[in-house]
């Protein structure tokens, strides 16, 4: 690479460069590297000043498309500035993809995310960014085997894709089916007022949970199904499919009114307790 970076940082008057100087440029890197130039998506670009004599170089991040289940409660799905969670399904994700490409860092990017203290035994799509990978090759099925070792987060269909999926994966709007197991405050007589919530319209004011980092208005999304039975007199599990951005935890709760119908306003009957699990994304 010495060579390499002699001709790059020579000295030329950038009044009087000579026309053929790209072609010439472009000759000896292939020369000295034996790889083609690719103009439309390159590796790495090269940006010359010729006024300071300064070369810097652009890595391309690498995309790396997969969907995940996560396994356990108590994990976030991204990692946290706050040292509070030992791990997140980005950092279980993210160690042997940087190991492998030696990549200075990673950047998350999920098709929705689950609350920390809720499982995804669905499978969600989601796209690692490599940020200025040094080794671009990548060992995926190696990479899935290791990754899948793990108790709290699999991960299968791994690939390599475009920049341009992250923007598709962060605005998809997939159907979402939960399982929820609520606890009640009292004995519940009756579980059928529930069904009037099937093909529905929820009218969700921003819940007071996430008031902190999201706009407080009015959102409007349908339950397409729902069903349930008793687990005992205070207990009850419900499979609920709903329209993409529905809050299920308010839908259950009614979040002091902002949720309106709201489980718990149609039996009368308060919350105590609720489990919470992503069992199906239908992302097609």
């Amino acid at each position: 690479m010495k060579a390499l970076f002699e001709f790059l940082t020579k000295e030329f008057n950038p009044n009087a460069v000579p026309a053929y100087l790209g072609t010439e440029r472009d000759r000896l890197i292939r020369r000295i590297t034996g790889k083609k130039m690719n103009r439309k998506m390159p590796d790495i670009t090269v940006n010359i000043d010729l006024n300071t004599d300064r070369v810097e170089l652009n890595v391309r991040s690498i995309y790396v498309y997969g969907k995940y289940q996560k396994l356990t409660r108590d994990m976030p799905q991204t990692k946290w500035k706050r040292k509070i969670f030992k791990t997140s399904v980005q950092g279980i994700i993210e160690k042997p993809l940087l190991k492998q490409t030696k990549s200075k860092d990673s950047s998350f990017h999920g098709s929705g995310r689950e609350d920390v203290n809720v499982r995804c035994l669905g499978w969600r799509p989601f796209v690692i960014e490599l940020i200025r990978p040094i080794k671009r090759k990548i060992d995926l099925r190696r990479i899935l085997k290791k990754i899948n070792k793990s108790k709290k987060v699999k991960v299968k269909s791994l690939k390599i894709v475009d920049k341009n999926v992250v923007r598709k994966i962060k605005f998809a709007d997939y159907d979402k089916t939960y399982k929820a197991v609520v606890s009640f405050e009292n004995p519940v007589k009756s579980l059928k007022n529930v069904s009037r919530l099937k093909n529905n319209i929820i009218s969700q004011r921003t819940p007071i949970r996430v008031l902190r980092r999201r706009s407080d208005k009015i959102r409007r999304r349908k339950v397409k199904e729902i069903k349930y039975k008793m687990l005992n007199k205070t207990k009850a599990e419900f499979k609920i499919r709903t329209q993409s951005g529905l809050y299920v935890k308010e839908l259950i709760t009614g979040d002091n009114g902002r949720t309106e119908p709201s489980i718990s306003s149609l039996l009368d009957n308060k919350v105590k307790k609720i489990e919470l699990d992503v069992i199906k994304i239908h992302s097609g």
